[in-house]
């Protein structure tokens, strides 16, 4: 989730997303979010879906149940926003991109070159 999607920060997050080595894909819903993670014509599930809310605050609990009633918490949920009381525990980071990328990597490492 990235708050806020017009701001110089969020831009870049989607610009970054965009060139690094996950398979990010874009969802404009949180059913969206749902039917990438669900996709079976595919044959894979994106590694990243970047979901644009009003507000991370309010979103945040209403997609984490969403997603986590139809996925039973397998799917980590992080929120990019100006929460002032951002939490990597909870998967909300204050407008850290750095934190997010750490986390991603230790979400899912990148594989050894063979």
């Amino acid at each position: 989730m990235i708050e806020n999607s017009e701001t110089p920060d969020s831009k870049a997050v989607h610009e970054w997303m965009e060139n690094s080595r996950f398979d990010t894909r874009v969802a404009e819903d949180v059913f969206a979010a749902l039917e990438e993670m669900d996709d079976f014509t595919t044959g894979q599930r994106p590694d990243i879906i970047l979901l644009d809310v009003e507000s991370c605050k309010a979103d945040l609990p209403i997609i984490r149940g969403t997603i986590e009633a139809s996925h039973h918490g397998d799917v980590a949920i992080m929120a990019i926003s100006d929460l002032s009381e951002s939490s990597v525990e909870r998967g909300a980071f204050e407008g850290n991109l750095e934190a997010v990328v750490a986390h991603l990597d230790e979400l899912i490492p990148q594989e050894s070159a063979i």
